[in-house]
């Protein structure tokens, strides 16, 4: 084999270079493991006004062409976590008029339409927790694995949590399923919302504002030349910490805070 254009020929100049890199990947790596607040705190996401405020019409007033929105989440109490508050249910299942498709327990049906009343929603009880969802059966054990890997251990960080994160786009494409059967209703756009999104008072009403994502997806067909039916939104205030160009899947999950309640 020949020679490697520009490296010493002498072994230990060559160990040197070795040991270098390998100090460098060992020092990224500390500081990746290390978490984003070693660099930067928690980006919070910018507040706007609110967009259902903008009209949707075809020029002539008329508004009867307005795309229809799904939105679909799921509440499941999960063990080891404390009891989900009512104020954060009000603020989405209450002032929320879009139409929901809510995947959750059948102990907590009752309670989900004392405060939504029936209007627009559907509640599935299909599931009792995370792991009945079919792609999901049998990988509990999988699961305890996997949260050995979270550095970020809590109370709250569950196996089920991680279970539950993992069925949105099961939940999406069931619901959406489902909701198909239905011929007098027909969706333009579905999106997956946390209710934890909701942790705060807020004027929203109509929301996703359809407006808005008209706009968004018109945009977006421009710029990447894609059909709008093949496109997806997922929202993110930051990006990940440029550390993540030495992650891998033996690190466990990302640390960086970039993306709440994607949908």
């Amino acid at each position: 084999m020949g020679r490697l254009f520009g490296l010493p020929t002498s072994l230990r100049a060559r160990l040197a270079i070795v040991g270098s890199l390998a100090g460098i990947y060992v020092l990224a790596y500390m500081f990746y493991i290390s978490g984003p607040s070693l660099f930067e705190g928690r980006q919070q996401p910018i507040i706007v006004d609110d967009p259902s405020l903008l009209p949707v019409t075809n020029g002539t007033g008329d508004s009867s062409n307005r795309p229809r929105i799904l939105l679909v989440t799921a509440i499941f109490q999960l063990s080891n976590s404390t009891p989900i508050e009512d104020t954060l249910l009000q603020h989405f299942l209450g002032k929320i008029t879009s139409d929901i498709y809510i995947f959750t327990t059948p102990a907590l049906e009752s309670h989900i339409l004392q405060l939504r009343g029936s209007n627009n929603i559907t509640i599935d009880t299909s599931y009792s927790t995370p792991f009945d969802i079919p792609p999901l059966k049998g990988k509990e054990e999988a699961y305890k694995q996997m949260q050995k890997k979270d550095r970020r251990k809590s109370r709250s960080h569950t196996p089920e949590l991680f279970a539950l994160r993992n069925s949105k786009p099961f939940f999406l494409h069931t619901a959406l399923q489902k909701t198909g059967v239905n011929a007098s209703v027909t969706y333009d756009y579905v999106f997956w919302s946390d209710v934890a999104n909701f942790h705060e008072e807020h004027q929203y009403r109509e929301w996703p504002s359809p407006a808005r994502v008209r706009e968004v997806w018109a945009e977006g067909t421009r710029l990447t030349e894609t059909n709008a039916d093949e496109l997806m939104f997922m929202p993110m205030w930051g990006l990940p910490h440029p550390t993540i160009l030495f992650w891998n899947e033996n690190m466990g999950p990302i640390d960086t805070d970039f993306s709440q309640g994607t949908f």
